[in-house]
């Protein structure tokens, strides 16, 4: 084939370009949409976005993993995304020229991404719309607030997690330190349209909230046991709690959420999760480049994997057609939040 390129390729041959096209064709050839091949730059990308803080448009999208197609989650508040306009559920199309459907997520978002003050073009695609919709977009520094929180009524703590990064944690314990101290007697969990994130933070996380016992474990390809963690009896958390859920929530997401419910912590509320069962290892190749390959099964604390499967509520509830493409849902109105807080009610009662 490189014979046949060289002798009657019209153009002139980026060697470069052919290479990383080779690598990314190896691993597309595993049929694996999580087993990616990263060049230096989409994995500089990788790097940046779990630090929580990036320049970029301010978006988190989500991949349908059969379609190829990328969504837009949500346009976090006051960001570029925001102003110019993107929605809940719309469909990118191409950025600055070229179609993203079917692309790899990281290298989706790397095109999104840029130096400060740089714009971008974007088309995206909205239900109702007969036409493309095009963009342009100015990249700004983007700080990812990971966590919300809040104390509601009747003494309900409200914390909203938005995907397990590095800062998760401490942000977490924060919060949940500071509603303590105001008197909190119940707590919502928010994991709704959370993608997932750091595996470590996550079983942190649930180490302050769970009895002592195994949280999490993985099995290879051998059907091998590894990577068991396990939560301590120093901290359990003493009050009724309820965990929200989407289709949206996955990984790391559905770690929490399954644990919660194998433990009998709390109520499980909302829609069935997204379900993504698998662990992927990332491999340095020393030249800046990386490859991601799925390596693993992971199971919850009763044995349960749910890939492809998610993790179904205790109790079902969709959210309101008419929510589901708001930017800014008033709680007051967001009926899956209202139900999970009459679930605390009744158990408070």
């Amino acid at each position: 084939i490189k014979k046949i390129m060289d002798d009657y390729f019209l153009f002139e041959v980026d060697d470069e370009a052919l290479a990383e096209g080779m690598f990314a064709g190896m691993l597309n050839g595993l049929d694996d949409p999580y087993s990616v091949y990263y060049t230096e730059e989409q994995y500089n990308s990788l790097i940046e976005s779990t630090t929580g803080i990036y320049y970029g448009i301010g978006v988190t999208v989500s991949q349908d993993v059969k379609t190829g197609i990328i969504t837009v989650v949500k346009p976090f508040e006051g960001s570029p995304g925001y102003e110019a306009g993107m929605l809940p559920g719309d469909i990118l199309f191409s950025v600055n020229g070229e179609e993203v459907t079917g692309m790899d997520l990281t290298s989706a978002v790397t095109l999104i991404k840029g130096a400060e003050g740089t714009t971008v073009n974007i088309s995206i695609v909205r239900e109702g719309q007969t036409d493309y919709i095009d963009l342009v977009v100015e990249r700004r520094q983007i700080e990812i607030p990971t966590i919300e929180y809040e104390m509601l009524e009747n003494q309900i703590g409200y914390i909203q997690i938005l995907q397990f990064d590095e800062i998760t944690y401490t942000q977490y314990m924060e919060a949940l330190a500071e509603l303590s101290t105001a008197g909190m007697k119940g707590l919502v969990i928010d994991l709704r349209d959370n993608p997932g994130g750091r595996l470590d933070v996550v079983e942190a996380m649930l180490d302050a909230i769970l009895p002592e016992g195994l949280l999490v474990y993985t099995e290879d390809k051998d059907g091998k046991r590894a990577d068991e963690y396990y939560s301590d009896p120093n901290s359990v958390l003493n009050v009724p709690l309820t965990i929200l859920v989407n289709g949206n929530s996955a990984s790391a997401s559905e770690i929490f959420a399954g644990d919660i419910q194998d433990f009998g912590a709390g109520t499980i509320v909302g829609t069935t999760t997204f379900g993504k069962g698998i662990v992927q290892r990332i491999y340095t190749l020393g030249d800046g480049t990386a490859v991601k390959i799925t390596v693993s099964k992971y199971y919850t604390h009763a044995g349960r994997n749910i890939h492809e499967i998610g993790i179904k509520p205790d109790v079902e509830i969709e959210l309101l057609e008419e929510l589901k493409t708001k930017v800014k849902i008033e709680k007051s109105e967001d009926n899956q939040l209202q139900k999970a807080i009459e679930v605390l009610m009744q158990q408070l009662q």
